[in-house]
């Protein structure tokens, strides 16, 4: 079959195939191991906008929210600028939300457009930057985006997905 090959080299050849396939299959099996995002979704629940000695916000709008699924507790979210745009209902903003869920606090940046006509659902949508966390969540980053609305003038409703990378 080959030609001056002796059985000897053959074996000495299969067994550095062998070695080398598995090195790459241990080598994939620790990366996926490894492998530190986790995907995450689920839903929350959010009251009225609220101001005062209450809010740290500088443009003294925050809010409180509950979120249920992969993360999940109460959070707050502190307004730091909204901005109307040139289309008419439409704001822009940024918020710094902290999500107390039992394992650890999420922090993330969020930036926002919602629909600010008094028509409307006040429907939003977000993506949120992570910025870390505390307990299971310290040094975590990532994203999460959502969408929601409060149809009717009540409590806002709606749906977060996103990936976490874990140190």
């Amino acid at each position: 079959m080959f030609s001056g090959t002796t059985k000897k080299q053959l074996a000495v050849a299969s067994l550095i195939a062998a070695t080398i396939v598995a090195m790459s299959v241990t080598a994939i099996a620790i990366a996926r191991a490894a492998s530190s995002d986790r995907d995450v979704q689920g839903g929350f629940t959010g009251g009225p906008p609220f101001g005062g000695p209450d809010c740290p916000s500088p443009i003294n709008l925050c809010a409180t929210a509950t979120f249920t699924g992969a993360i999940h507790g109460p959070a707050i979210a502190v307004v730091t600028s909204l901005t109307p745009t040139t289309e008419t209902g439409v704001a822009v903003g940024v918020a710094n939300i902290v999500i107390h869920d039992p394992r650890g606090d999420v922090r993330c940046t969020e930036s926002i457009v919602l629909n600010v006509s008094p028509a409307g659902d006040a429907e939003e949508g977000w993506i949120c930057e992570i910025t870390g966390g505390t307990g299971h969540f310290a040094n975590v980053s990532g994203h999460m985006e959502a969408f929601g609305s409060a149809a009717g003038g009540g409590d806002l409703r709606g749906k977060y997905g996103g990936r976490l990378t874990f140190p």
